[in-house]
């Protein structure tokens, strides 16, 4: 019985990770199956989709599955905040990064004022603002 659990979970898990690279509907399935499942252990190669894929749909759910770990991110991926330090550049969707940058102002990541600060050089307006607004809430001087 135990082995028939353990074969059940490795299966889970492989077939998980194949959907993770997968692409389209099938890879948004798995990201959302890692926060719904809290399933700490896929969150790496989820959060590697941020950077990967060119996909605004699945990077929309990889920000989606930050937001939902919560306060329990930074025990589940101690880097989370690599990933969106590399992710916050200029040709990314408006909403995308201003979802990011409401990530570091709420979790206080310090380690994302400098994206912030090219965020406040961005070309739109209210991006420039929301950057503006996310270091004056993080009260950084």
């Amino acid at each position: 019985m135990i082995f028939l659990a353990l074969f059940s979970l490795t299966a889970q898990e492989d077939r998980l990770r194949t959907q993770l690279q997968k692409s389209g509907h099938d890879r948004r399935v798995a990201i959302w199956y890692v926060y719904q499942e809290n399933r700490t252990d896929l969150i790496k190669p989820a959060a590697e989709i941020l950077l990967t894929s060119d996909d605004p749909a699945d990077q929309k759910a990889v920000i989606a599955m930050l937001e939902a770990f919560g306060d329990q991110m930074d025990a589940a991926l101690p880097i989370w905040y690599l990933y969106i330090d590399k992710y916050m550049t200029y040709d990314r969707e408006e909403d995308l990064l201003m979802r990011c940058m409401d990530l570091a102002s709420k979790w206080k990541e310090h380690r994302l004022m400098s994206a912030l600060g090219r965020m406040a050089q961005h070309p739109m307006r209210r991006v420039r603002n929301h950057a503006f607004q996310s270091m004056a809430a993080m009260k950084n001087d």
